[in-house]
């Protein structure tokens, strides 16, 4: 005398099996959403940071040349507003001339001029990328306060 399943518990066995294989796929699947929305936000971070760079290094050479021939260049006006879609080249940079287009957008804002007497003015700087996320519009903001005179 042997005894086998029936029909209904290996029904309930398939079932059990489906349950836990449809439960483990569909937390891989947000677990894949996740990362990558974590990994848009830090690249959307550190654009926003280097657009504070680009314009700390640009009022800091114009300083120096300024220094060197007595001229007088607005800093600020080199970089203000600047609005643009970046690209990845081919060697992994982003830059806004060549290269394959990206979903991140970066704006560098220029604003108040705050005088701290003698001359020297603050200035807020703003970068900010933004980026589609399927339906969603996202974006980061980096803000600082910088000096004409940045020694």
């Amino acid at each position: 005398y042997q005894r086998s399943f029936t029909l209904l518990e290996t029904i309930v066995a398939i079932y059990v099996l489906l349950a836990g294989i449809v439960g483990t796929m569909n937390l891989t699947q947000q677990n894949i959403g996740a990362v990558t929305t974590m990994r848009n936000q830090l690249i959307a971070s550190n654009l926003a940071q280097e657009g504070l760079e680009l314009v700390r290094n640009q009022r800091d050479s114009n300083y120096v040349n300024n220094a060197h021939t007595g001229g007088s260049i607005d800093w600020f006006l080199y970089i203000a507003n600047y609005n643009k879609q970046l690209k990845l080249d081919s060697y992994g940079f982003y830059q806004y001339e060549s290269g394959t287009p990206t979903i991140f957008t970066r704006d560098i804002t220029i604003t108040g001029s705050t005088d701290r007497g003698s001359g020297v003015f603050d200035k807020k700087i703003t970068a900010t990328v933004k980026w589609m996320e399927k339906t969603e519009s996202k974006k980061v903001e980096v803000i600082d306060v910088l000096t004409d005179h940045g020694f």
